[in-house]
C-alpha cells in the first residue's frame, strides 16, 4: 500500500474517532438540556400553579380590602358628619363656657359677700349655741329646782292642811275667849310699855322669822334662829318688821326649830306677813 493511501487510513481513523468523540460529546450534552429544560418546566409550572394560587389569594385579599375600603368610607364620612356635629357643639359649649366663666367671676364675688357675711354668722351663731347651752343648763337647773321646791312646797302644804285643820277647830273656841283676850293683852302691852324690865327679865333671849300666818292673822309659825332650847310654850315674843312694831304672840307649842304662837295683840292697821321677826326682848 503507498503512503498515500496509508495517510488517508490514518486519516479516516482521526476523523471516525473525531467523529465518535464529537457525537459523544454532543449526545451527552443534548441529554443534559433535555433534563435541564424538563425540570425548568416542572419548576416554571409549579411557579405558575403557585402565582396562579397567590393570584386567586390576591384577589380575594382585593375583594377584602375593597369591601374593607368601602366600609372605611362609609365610616368616615360618619365619622366626619359627627366631627362636624362636635364641633358645632364644641363651638355652643365654647359660648356656653364663656357666659359661665362671666357668672362665675360674678358669683365669686357675690360668694366673697356672703363668705364674709357667713363668718360673721357663724360666729354669732356660735355665741348664739353657746348662750342657748348655758341658758338651757340654767333652765335644767331652774327646772330641777322647781321639782325640789313643789316637793318641799306638797310637803309644807300637807302640814299646813293638817295645821289649818287644827286651827279650824280651835277657831271656834278662840272666838268666845277673844274679847277677853284682847283685853287682857291691851292690859298687858300698857304695863309692858310702862315697865318693860317685869317681862324682858322673865324670858330668856329668843329671836325668829315668821314663816306662815294662818288666814285669819291669828295664829304665826315661826323658826326660832336664837334660843332654841330655851323657847317653851308660854313665852311671849314681839312681832316687828324693818319700819314698825305689828304686835305680841304668845308660844303655844315648839317642835324642834319652830315655834307655834298665837297673836295676842296689834296695834290698828297692822298686818303680820311671812318674812317679818320675833324676839322676846326688843331692847337687846
Amino acid at each position: 500500500m503507498s503512503p498515500i493511501g496509508r495517510v488517508f487510513i490514518v486519516l479516516n481513523l482521526v476523523l471516525a474517532g473525531t467523529f465518535v468523540g464529537f457525537a459523544g460529546t454532543f449526545l451527552q450534552k443534548h441529554t443534559n438540556w433535555q433534563t435541564q429544560y424538563n425540570q425548568l418546566k416542572e419548576n416554571t409550572d409549579k411557579e405558575k400553579v403557585a402565582l396562579n394560587q397567590l393570584i386567586q389569594q390576591k384577589d380575594t385579599e382585593l375583594g377584602t380590602a375593597q369591601r374593607e375600603v368601602t366600609r372605611l368610607d362609609s365610616l368616615q364620612r360618619q365619622t366626619q358628619n359627627s366631627l362636624d356635629e362636635a364641633r358645632r357643639t364644641n363651638e355652643g359649649l365654647e359660648k356656653q363656657v364663656s357666659d359661665l366663666t362671666g357668672d362665675i367671676k360674678s358669683l365669686n364675688s357675690s360668694y366673697a359677700t356672703v363668705a364674709s357675711k357667713v363668718e360673721k354668722a357663724s360666729d354669732d351663731s356660735a355665741k348664739a349655741i353657746q348662750m342657748a347651752l348655758a341658758a338651757e343648763e340654767e333652765k335644767n337647773k331652774a327646772l330641777n329646782a322647781k321639782v325640789d321646791l313643789e316637793a318641799k312646797l306638797a310637803e309644807a302644804n300637807a302640814k299646813i292642811s293638817g295645821q289649818e285643820k287644827s286651827i279650824a277647830d280651835l277657831n271656834g273656841s278662840l272666838a268666845t275667849l277673844q274679847g277677853e283676850v284682847r283685853q287682857r293683852d291691851i292690859l298687858i302691852q300698857v304695863a309692858k310699855t310702862r315697865m318693860p324690865s317685869i317681862f324682858t327679865d322673865a324670858q330668856p333671849d329668843i329671836a325668829g322669822r315668821v314663816e306662815n300666818v294662818d288666814a285669819l292673822g291669828n295664829l304665826v309659825t315661826i323658826m326660832l334662829t336664837d334660843g332654841q332650847k330655851d323657847c317653851q310654850p308660854g313665852h311671849r315674843l314681839a312681832l316687828y318688821n324693818d319700819r314698825a312694831y305689828l304686835g305680841e304672840a304668845v308660844v303655844t307649842d315648839v317642835k324642834g326649830e319652830f315655834a307655834f304662837a298665837r297673836i295676842t295683840a296689834k296695834p290698828a292697821n297692822a298686818s303680820v306677813k311671812q318674812g317679818d321677826r320675833a324676839k322676846t326682848n326688843l331692847s337687846r
